[in-house]
């Protein structure tokens, strides 16, 4: 038998524990907020299973694209609720990707915002039943052939057939599967993570063992996060465990939030600690000028999607907050180590989680077992199969060292994916990809593992450009900075970021006059770039695109 819960039990424990108290506030037009209690939370979602009951029983796929808001996070619920699994999509996604996720999901029903609306009237909705507006009324003329409900009707439908609900949720199991998280590979199309009840609270066990003493109960977190996103939504299953008071802000001004609401607690990406790190010193960098800027309470901080700046972890330290770090993947569900109140090195990523083993591989491939790791690929064995070693070890992709201490390190990763500072995954194959039929351009290389935005160093095809910008005789070198050059590779850059998400955009771009070579060591013997080499040969021209 498990030793852990289902996942949508914590709500109803929770209600019992606090239910007339805030769960969470939503952000009002004027600014002010509207709190939600345990007891509504907990209503709502059972509202809501009941009515997504008739169209996703138990295992059918329930999608959910839309921004951070109430709405989202108790349709989550509602669907782990009912034994149906979440598919959560970036809204973000480009619309050929929103149709690739909902047919290779085989979802029943889609939980969306009214935004997207148009989106799916001209997108191939596979096995889709019924669509769901979490942030509206139900619309008139959506212009779809399938029954579209707003979030207020469906609540009352839900609310007045409760036996939906209780039958539905009678027959969860810790073993079920909870989500479908498409994640982005280094080739291809997304492949998406399965991970159940289990492996969600096995790291969440995990994390509370280890951050749960130093967090005052019913704390009072600011979240942004995305929730879509592994470190976004576990972050609020995490304040159903531990009671929190979420206040819900938007990412555009939830650091101006922070005086205000006064959290306790705060989750965030490297980019968001550097700006509040610069808040705080522009108030004046010293313990009054913290207080004055988190509001006075802050006591836990934690950052993850990407590695924060030791200057920034030792400025907050020296402050008297000691923001926690970690390492995982989505596989991980999401974590596999982290840095301890007692027990931390800032230039590492912590000691394993207490039910996770650690061993690296000969080549120093970071390898993982535990409770925590993913069930497999959906609908693609052969992925599962390359995942894992002959003695069952996930194979991370990152390559990392011990250091003296005991603390992991990760020097390098197998998997060539760059990860922003904004947390967002990025596989620069998938961009470049784009350009390889392109006449101008001979190479280009994505750059921006930890930066809060992707650039790119460009290599051309002379002969064409020389032709295309009616220049046969300039020196090479000088042409190549010159105005129409780089007019020329903008429009290039330009009409392939047109399909791209906006965090995975190129934003700048340094053209390089040297050809990449095999004989410099910049190319394999079959052409292909080798991309830590050119990363250590250029690294001063790249990092020069962020001055």
């Amino acid at each position: 038998m498990s030793q852990y819960r289902h996942q949508s039990l914590d709500l109803f424990e929770g209600t019992r524990k606090w239910g007339s108290q805030p769960r969470f506030f939503l952000p009002q037009a004027d600014d002010s907020y509207t709190s939600v209690s345990w007891q509504q939370y907990a209503d709502d979602v059972r509202a809501i299973g009941g009515f997504l009951a008739a169209d996703a029983p138990a295992e059918a796929k329930v999608a959910i694209l839309g921004q951070t808001h109430y709405e989202w996070i108790v349709t989550y619920s509602a669907v782990q609720s009912i034994a149906a699994v979440v598919v959560p999509i970036y809204p973000a996604s480009k619309d050929d990707l929103i149709s690739y996720f909902l047919n290779h999901a085989e979802v029943s029903v889609l939980c969306c915002d009214a935004s997207f609306l148009p989106v799916l009237s001209g997108i191939d909705l596979g096995p889709v039943k019924s669509v769901l507006v979490m942030d509206g009324p139900t619309p008139e003329g959506h212009g779809l052939s399938i029954p579209v409900t707003g979030f207020a009707q469906a609540r009352e439908s839900g609310a007045a057939d409760s036996a939906a609900f209780e039958s539905a949720h009678a027959g969860i199991d810790v073993a079920d599967l909870a989500t479908i998280i498409y994640t982005s590979g280094t080739t291809g199309l997304p492949k998406g993570v399965m991970l159940t009840h289990q492996n969600l609270q096995a790291s969440a066990h995990d994390w509370i063992a280890l951050n749960g003493p130093h967090i005052p109960e019913q704390a009072v977190d600011l979240h942004w996060l995305p929730l879509a996103h592994a470190f976004g939504i576990g972050a609020i299953m995490l304040g159903n465990r531990l009671g929190w008071q979420a206040y819900l802000a938007d990412p555009r001004n939830v650091l101006d939030k922070m005086n205000s609401v006064k959290p306790h607690t705060f989750l965030s990406v490297p980019a968001y600690w550097e700006k509040l790190h610069l808040k705080i010193q522009a108030a004046g960098g010293d313990q009054a000028a913290f207080d004055t800027v988190t509001g006075g309470r802050l006591v836990f901080g934690l950052s993850g999607g990407a590695g924060l700046k030791r200057e920034i972890k030792e400025g907050f330290q020296a402050l008297g907050l000691l923001i926690i770090e970690g390492y995982g993947l989505t596989e991980c569900s999401p974590t596999l180590t982290m840095n301890r109140r007692d027990r931390y090195d800032f230039d590492s990523v912590g000691v394993p989680y207490p039910s996770v083993e650690i061993k690296l591989a000969e080549d120093g491939e970071i390898l993982a077992k535990g409770p925590n790791i993913f069930a497999g690929y959906y609908k693609n064995p052969e992925a599962t199969a390359e995942a894992f070693d002959a003695e069952g070890w996930f194979k991370t992709g990152d390559v990392g060292r011990w250091n003296a201490g005991g603390f992991l390190q990760i020097i390098d990763r197998k998997k060539e994916i760059l990860v922003t500072s904004g947390g967002k995954n990025v596989p620069p194959q998938n961009i470049e990809r784009r350009f390889q039929d392109n006449p101008y351009i001979q190479h280009l290389i994505v750059y921006g593992d930890g930066k809060k935005f992707l650039t790119a160093m460009v290599t051309l095809e002379e002969a064409a450009v020389r032709e295309a910008v009616g220049d046969s005789s300039s020196d090479w070198t000088s042409l190549c900075s010159s105005e129409a050059v780089t007019a020329l590779v903008d429009q290039q850059v330009a009409a392939v970021n047109n399909d791209l998400a906006s965090f995975e955009t190129i934003k700048k771009v340094w053209i390089n006059p040297e050809p990449l070579t095999v004989e410099d060591n910049l190319l394999t013997a079959s052409f292909k770039p080798r991309r830590k080499a050119i990363y250590e040969r250029y690294s001063t021209q790249m990092e020069a695109l962020y001055a």
